[in-house]
């Protein structure tokens, strides 16, 4: 009788179980489960994937840019944005030397601002500890005609706009004046040439000496335009302020001007 009953009931379970189940699905009306895109075929859902378009089940991305490595047009630098201005292929902060003329191309603010992380010019970093990036430096030749094989300095490819940087910290300027290192400082000492464009909006306010867009020159600047913005310092200490820089040592400075007072 124990059995019959424990039989009785179990099946009972087993039918309200399949009822409820099926009242639920026609609730849905009889509506499938969604399955998740995924449109290189890799098991990573589309929504989830850091490469959409090509297979990489295991997401390596060794930048940790967001940007697969597969797909990553510079996996050694983080450029989460791919930014490529001369559409090759390859990413601005890897592709430094397009020309092969020695000179790293900067095309925005940011790539301005990390000319300060390598100030002889020798390749593209993008923090203090960074070695940098030197893809393609050199490979043409010089007005001598020397073979050009590696990099020693920086060249603008637009009028750059920094707006977004509201006070600058002039390049080469690593200390604000300490009893034990006031204003301490290191030398720029590669080349910038502008190629007639334009830095807009250069706004700096300091306690710290001898400033302006670098600290202290001892290269070569050339070609290069400011317009709009204000240089500032609030140092008690006679000091020399200039929208270019706060003293040019030694090198040169040639075709510079500026609007800025």
């Amino acid at each position: 009788m124990k059995n019959i009953t424990k039989n009785w009931i179990y099946k009972w379970l087993l039918a309200t179980l399949a009822m409820l189940t099926l009242l639920a699905f026609s609730a849905c009306g009889g509506a499938s489960v969604d399955v998740p895109i995924d449109t290189d075929g890799d098991g990573v859902a589309d929504e989830i994937d850091n490469c959409l378009n090509d297979a990489n089940s295991g997401q390596e991305d060794e930048d940790e840019d967001g940007v697969g490595d597969v797909c990553d047009n510079c996996e050694p630098v983080a450029n989460a944005e791919q930014k490529d201005m001369d559409e090759d292929g390859v990413g601005n902060v890897c592709d430094v030397d397009d020309n092969g003329n020695g000179l790293i191309e900067v095309f925005d603010s940011e790539m301005l601002d990390n000319i300060r992380y390598n100030l002889e010019g020798t390749s593209y970093a993008t923090n203090p500890e960074d070695a940098g990036i030197m893809t393609g430096c050199g490979g043409n030749v010089d007005t001598e005609g020397s073979a050009i094989t590696t990099c020693n300095g920086y060249e603008l490819e637009n009028d750059i706009d920094l707006s977004s940087i509201s006070n600058w910290t002039p390049i080469g300027l690593t200390g604000e004046g300490t009893t034990e290192s006031p204003y301490d400082y290191t030398a720029f000492t590669s080349t910038l040439d502008g190629k007639g464009y334009s830095i807009q909006n250069l706004n700096i306010s300091t306690s710290s000496e001898h400033v302006g867009f670098f600290q202290t020159i001892t290269g070569i600047v050339q070609n290069l335009r400011f317009r709009e913005g204000s240089v500032i310092s609030t140092s008690g200490d006679e000091g020399n302020i200039g929208t270019l820089a706060g003293r040019l040592v030694s090198g040169s400075v040639d075709r510079i001007s500026s609007d800025i007072e």
